[in-house]
């Protein structure tokens, strides 16, 4: 199996749907790199997550994307959900994913205090800094997961323990800034998901598109695993 087509067949079938999609990488953009040292919470932040922005997906390196086609296959199905979603629910996605503590931006009425004092009161915003949970990023990022899942079931036929156990860390822990602390809520959403997956009805928990586009290029390189149930010619 050749992982470097299947990574350049969906590269082409994404950028079918998004004509501007593009691969970048955050060694070699200078946004990415402010980010990385704003994120203080997340030190893995530029050298081992994935990031999507502006329709465009960071990989953390070009050599990692060249020495690894097969995990960047599997990440970029994961960051074609996120495009997808962005694509279909526009501001929402972004301010839902951003939530809560974005409102932390309503800080900046502060320098209204040159006119009046009150306007200090605003820098209360700056309490949604803290690690609050985010229904709005656990959504999305679940559906990101949950196509994680999927390539892995449809590949070899399951879903590993220790990428589910993952998956739960990443979203109780301050990978993702602690966006669902609920830890026995994670297991069970997991849970659904796999299960879903395997009676081949994963679009219920993921984009239809993304898991249609994925299947096909599975099949295309003879890469499905014999006997996965797919679903595929349920989704529209």
């Amino acid at each position: 199996m050749d992982d470097k087509a299947i990574l350049d067949d969906l590269v082409a079938k994404i950028k079918i749907r998004l004509p501007d999609f593009e691969i970048r990488y955050k060694d070699e953009d200078t946004l990415q790199k402010l980010i990385g040292k704003a994120l203080f919470f997340n030190s893995a932040y530029m050298t081992r997550y994935t990031t999507t922005m502006f329709g465009k997906v960071y990989f953390t390196s070009r050599k990692w994307v060249e020495d690894n086609p097969r995990s960047a296959w599997k990440v970029l199905a994961h960051e074609y959900v996120h495009l997808l979603d962005d694509k279909d629910e526009g501001l929402k996605f972004s301010l839902s994913y951003l939530a809560p503590q974005i409102y932390a931006a309503g800080a900046l009425l502060a320098f209204g205090a040159f006119w009046s004092l009150w306007f200090l009161l605003a820098l209360g915003f700056l309490g949604f800094l803290a690690p609050w949970g985010s229904k709005g990023r656990t959504k999305w990022e679940m559906r990101g997961y949950t196509m994680s899942m999927a390539v892995n079931y449809w590949r070899y036929g399951s879903v590993a323990d220790w990428q589910k156990l993952n998956i739960v860390e990443n979203f109780t822990g301050p990978n993702y800034y602690y966006m669902c602390r609920d830890r026995a809520a994670m297991d069970s959403k997991v849970h659904v998901a796999e299960l879903l997956i395997m009676k081949g009805e994963a679009a219920k928990k993921t984009h239809p598109l993304v898991v249609q586009d994925m299947l096909s290029v599975l099949r295309a390189h003879d890469a499905l695993h014999a006997g996965v149930r797919t679903g595929e010619d349920n989704v529209a």
